[in-house]
């Protein structure tokens, strides 16, 4: 195979991952949106109030996927303007860059959109999981697993920012 017909080969396989990482990202957002509150709502309904312990867990999954989702797109473009349209002193991710980049706020607002959701979702599924759990252990049991759900929504909450600039940088 020629280098030309490699590359042009290379560039139509890494769009198409990059329409499909897309696709992911959204069916991961309206999974979150759907699954996290339905998650609470079966643990009332089937009357399995324990359910609601793990669904800050489920919260710290989804938002997992959503950045490795996010940062697989991110390398995407930067491979195609670095790799392939380097060579050819233009295209469409090297354009972008040039003239959108200031422009390009619909990939920072999802980013921050989803940022946002995971703060209210981790809180308020941590605040469902204690009320449960006040009820249901001893204080010190109590105060541990609280413990426990704060250490881990500071933990992720300063890897997320940390993060912010890589899975927005456009």
């Amino acid at each position: 195979m020629k280098q030309s017909e490699f590359t042009k080969q290379q560039y139509i396989s890494l769009r198409k991952e990059i329409e499909q990482t897309k696709g992911r990202i959204f069916k991961i957002l309206g999974f979150s949106l759907i699954t996290v509150p339905s998650f609470q709502f079966l643990s009332y309904t089937l009357h399995v109030e324990m359910l609601l312990t793990l669904i800050p867990i489920l919260v710290i999954v989804v938002a997992l996927l959503y950045l490795s989702e996010n940062h697989s797109l991110m390398r995407l473009g930067k491979f195609i303007k670095d790799e392939i349209e380097a060579k050819y002193k233009n295209g469409w991710e090297t354009w972008l860059q040039q003239y959108h980049k200031k422009t390009r706020t619909g990939d920072k607002f999802r980013s921050y959109i989803f940022y946002l959701l995971f703060f209210f979702y981790y809180a308020f599924s941590v605040y469902l999981a204690c009320s449960y759990l006040k009820e249901e252990v001893t204080i010190e049991i109590y105060i541990v697993l609280l413990a426990v759900y704060v250490s881990i929504g500071i933990w992720f909450s300063i890897f997320l920012i940390q993060n912010t600039k890589n899975s927005t940088n456009v």
